[in-house]
């Protein structure tokens, strides 16, 4: 690749926006903590001036489809475009990291601004015994507060050496030493409270899981959404009775940690006699078989939760639950997947369930529609 600076350059404002937004999304995560490249996709938003269709557009497109002699950028072009339309419509640049010094030179943006060198000053002052890698890394890592200095976010991460061994989550953590702000970590710094801190293990946040228990547990039925789980714990469903009713809430059930001790704190409702021996069960402190199973809406994501269920639990889809939102799909009650915004829920392939393998999800994939759990009209 070339490393002069194409002449042209100046004279595209188009082009010298987006060699800036490359900068900007490498300030944000540095060059050597990226994996991939950074992927950008040919549209109006970003060179407006290529959707003027004509011999004009197309010289442009020539120009930086050029770059890939000067910076190590990789096109892609789209399979299915129309064929009336440029080969630059809808095309993928990705370009890899390692552009930043040449676009730097290219756009005579140095790589340290005065916030950065503001922020690198206040690190290297830190009265803190960090790992000197951890310490260039945090150097490195500008983190902007709107309303705070420099020196009050770096005394945050100071802070936190003094909250070890108080038994406190993540969250607590952060908003301890981040203005209150309980998300903090979570957004800029997870990762350096390890490498900062490498014995401060924040404890295990569990997870919280609502269970209404009948009288005599005889199976378990978790159930996707908060609605139909209150509505089945306060009057007897079809095929509900024996069941131990546990509120899914969205993908939270199918997390690893959920079987673990600490991983989880149950709250119970109905028969609460009955949680030691369903926690023995729950925990994995007995043999007791019960059969396991799960409801929840009639789409991609629902069978995603399944599948984890599967996993954990041995869950298979619950028939009764099911049944009747199948039977309403296939009458065209359902609503497209693009109607309810579901475009970019996965296909799961395959939950473990043969009911759902065999029956539900084929017939998600050849009508591109769902049901909601919601839908109880069936069983009022």
């Amino acid at each position: 690749m070339r490393n002069t600076k194409p002449r042209w350059l100046n004279d595209d404002p188009e082009v010298l926006a987006w060699l800036h937004t490359v900068l900007d999304r490498l300030e944000r995560q540095p060059a050597e903590e990226r994996k991939e490249p950074l992927r950008f996709t040919v549209d109006e938003k970003l060179f407006p001036g290529l959707f003027h269709f004509g011999p004009e557009a197309d010289g442009r497109w020539q120009l930086i489809a050029g770059l890939t002699e000067s910076l190590p950028l990789k096109i892609t072009f789209r399979r299915n475009r129309d064929d009336f339309e440029p080969e630059y419509v809808g095309a993928r640049l990705a370009l890899e990291p390692s552009c930043e010094i040449k676009i730097r030179e290219w756009l005579l943006r140095p790589h340290v601004t005065p916030e950065a060198q503001a922020w690198r000053e206040a690190v290297d002052a830190a009265p803190a015994a960090w790992p000197a890698t951890a310490r260039a890394r945090l150097r490195e890592r500008r983190l902007h507060v709107e309303g705070r200095s420099p020196e009050e976010v770096v005394a945050g991460f100071v802070q936190l050496g003094s909250l070890a061994g108080r038994g406190l989550t993540l969250r607590q953590l952060s908003a301890s030493a981040f203005f209150g702000d309980s998300k903090f970590l979570e957004r800029h710094g997870a990762s350096l409270v390890e490498a900062l801190y490498p014995k401060l293990q924040p404890a295990q946040r569990p997870l919280v899981v609502d269970v209404f228990l009948p009288a005599r547990v005889e199976a378990v039925l978790f159930i996707e959404n908060q609605d139909t789980y209150l509505r089945a714990a306060s009057r007897e469903l079809p095929g509900t009775r024996g069941c131990a009713l546990v509120y899914a809430a969205g993908f939270k059930a199918g997390a690893a940690r959920i079987r673990e001790p600490g991983g989880a704190a149950l709250h119970y409702a109905g028969a609460v006699d009955c949680k030691p021996n369903f926690e023995d069960w729950w925990f994995g402190r007995c043999d007791r078989p019960l059969p396991v199973h799960f409801w929840g809406d009639l789409d991609f994501e629902g069978m995603g939760i399944l599948r984890q269920l599967h996993r954990l639990f041995g869950a298979r889809a619950w028939q009764p639950g099911y049944e009747p939102l199948l039977r309403m799909l296939r009458e065209g009650g359902g609503h497209l997947l693009e109607a309810a915004d579901k475009l970019q829920q996965k296909d799961p392939k395959q939950t473990g369930c043969p009911y759902a393998d065999q029956t539900l999800l084929p017939t998600l994939r050849r009508l591109q529609s769902c049901v909601d759990q919601e839908t109880f009209r069936w069983w009022v």
